[in-house]
């Protein structure tokens, strides 16, 4: 949609260099976005269209390129032989640099000074409105995100890029732009574990006059699609990893070996020297998750892990003939 400079101020084509400062000054003074703090964004959009107009209008070069060739050669530039453009026009979001010009040029005190003779440096009005007393804007909040984390990555490790939203300033070092996707890439080492917190000094939002916030990474708990059975079977519980074996009547009560599929692919035969029990658990030493920075471990070894934990879960049949239902109760007596 192209832009009438001449109707964001609100002045005829024909308007003299007075009568575009005027009108800006007038404009950029009811819409000043700290007159009216809690409509702060719907002003600060119309403090940048009013900021752009004026800049270009005040500029006799810019002016005359608008003027006479449009918006579009105002933007693109000047076509040179090679068909290249060269010049163009570009606004730098700096909207509260042009107001703070304006009123420097307009006020023939560059110093300003308060009730006990203290020099208050910059403009009239200060970098906000209202002058070197105005309120400053509150500070920003952290950026928060949390990135899903399937057990199997937690189990081997891998790298995430994570896209989230900041708000950055503008050229002018205190224009606040609107909010611009980031991405960041992340290291989920082998070992870590959901609610696990990376933090990111200063790669939050950004701020007039403060440091910018922290980017701030929860790591979350995700079911992998299309899981394997190791996946589905194995669940964590702190270092350790708990394995339901799924085993029918007849091999838990011949005490079959049990055959465990572990997260990395391997197939381990687990010998078992009695009846299988819905109550009986086996345990597979240093078999669980990576430990990170385990006590006493050497950097240059394999890392130390947890153990795991075997359950049953014994599948009965559905059916019994009368005869095998007499059967087993022989047996069983």
């Amino acid at each position: 949609m192209k832009k009438d400079y001449y109707n964001v101020l609100n002045v005829k084509r024909s308007a003299s260099d007075e009568e575009i400062s005027t009108a800006y000054k007038k404009l950029a003074l009811r819409h000043h976005p700290m007159k009216h703090p809690q409509e702060m964004k719907i002003n600060l959009d119309k403090f940048h269209e009013l900021s752009e107009a004026y800049e270009v209008l005040s500029n006799p070069r810019l002016k005359i390129v608008y003027d006479q060739h449009g918006e579009e050669t105002l933007l693109l530039g000047v076509k040179d032989v090679k068909g290249e453009y060269h010049g163009g026009y570009i606004y730098q979001q700096n909207c509260y640099q042009i107001f703070d010009q304006f009123f420097l040029k307009c006020n023939p005190f560059h110093s300003t000074f308060d009730s006990t003779g203290q020099s208050l440096h910059g403009s009239m009005f200060g970098s906000a409105y209202g002058g070197a007393h105005a309120p400053s804007a509150p500070p920003a909040d952290q950026v928060s995100v949390t990135v899903p984390v399937t057990l199997q990555e937690f189990y081997h490790g891998c790298v995430k890029l994570v896209v989230y939203k900041r708000r950055r300033l503008a050229l002018d070092g205190h224009t606040l732009r609107d909010e611009e996707d980031c991405v960041r890439q992340i290291v989920v080492r082998a070992g870590m574990s959901a609610g696990q917190v990376l933090r990111f000094k200063g790669e939050g939002h950004e701020q007039y006059k403060a440091e910018a916030t922290d980017l701030v990474i929860t790591l979350g708990e995700a079911e992998a699609a299309g899981s394997s059975d190791a996946v589905r079977d194995t669940k964590r519980r702190g270092n350790d990893l708990i394995y339901t074996s799924r085993v029918t009547l007849q091999q838990a009560l011949r005490a079959e070996p049990a055959l465990v599929q572990t997260l990395d692919g391997r197939l381990i035969k687990m010998p078992v020297d009695h009846v299988i029990t819905p109550k009986t658990v086996l345990k597979i030493d240093g078999e669980g998750m990576p430990i990170i920075n385990a006590p006493g471990a050497d950097p240059l070894d394999a890392p130390k892990r947890g153990d795991m934990y075997v359950k049953f879960d014994i599948r009965f049949p559905k059916k019994l003939t009368e005869a095998q239902r007499q059967r087993i109760e022989a047996i069983l007596k």
